[in-house]
């Protein structure tokens, strides 16, 4: 294949992957969405609140590096769900600027009441994909935007 071929070859690569990915995405917002519509809770609130359900005691900047959202959007949302009693933000005595966020009582039960139904998503969802399919996907993703991070200095003793 030249090296024409093989630029082409990316091109289609990438576009197949982008579309995807694209309808991946759709397809899974649409169907968390519908899970959550219920509750009216948006998908944006429940990623807040899966993350926090991993750890207790985040902040605003956790979520933003952890969700990939920005911080207004996500400072929105954590304003939201704290009126709606399901979220307590905290100033830190140390940094007036800094809040940790953890969950209330009504939020955890929620939380844990929806969960399961989020999670069993993977089976119902047309994706022909199971759990593990989707965490390999994610664990490809989570390295191609990894990959894309690094110095070009790196990516090159990468690829020795």
């Amino acid at each position: 294949m030249s090296g024409g071929d093989a630029k082409g070859f990316d091109d289609i690569v990438m576009h197949n992957a982008l579309i995807a990915a694209e309808r991946l995405h759709k397809a899974l917002w649409s169907s968390v969405g519908q899970v959550l519509a219920g509750d009216d809770l948006s998908v944006v609130q429940w990623l807040l609140m899966s993350e926090l359900a991993r750890g207790e005691g985040c902040t605003l900047t956790h979520f933003v590096r952890a969700t990939s959202r920005d911080a207004g959007s996500l400072s929105r949302a954590i304003h939201q769900l704290s009126q709606r009693g399901l979220l307590d933000n905290r100033r830190s005595h140390f940094d007036r600027r800094s809040s940790t966020i953890s969950f209330t009582a009504a939020g955890r039960a929620m939380h844990e009441r929806l969960a399961p139904d989020i999670e069993q998503l993977t089976q119902t969802i047309n994706l022909g994909a199971d759990a593990a399919d989707l965490d390999r996907i994610a664990m490809t993703l989570a390295q191609a935007i990894n990959a894309d991070r690094m110095p070009a200095a790196h990516t090159d003793m990468v690829e020795q």
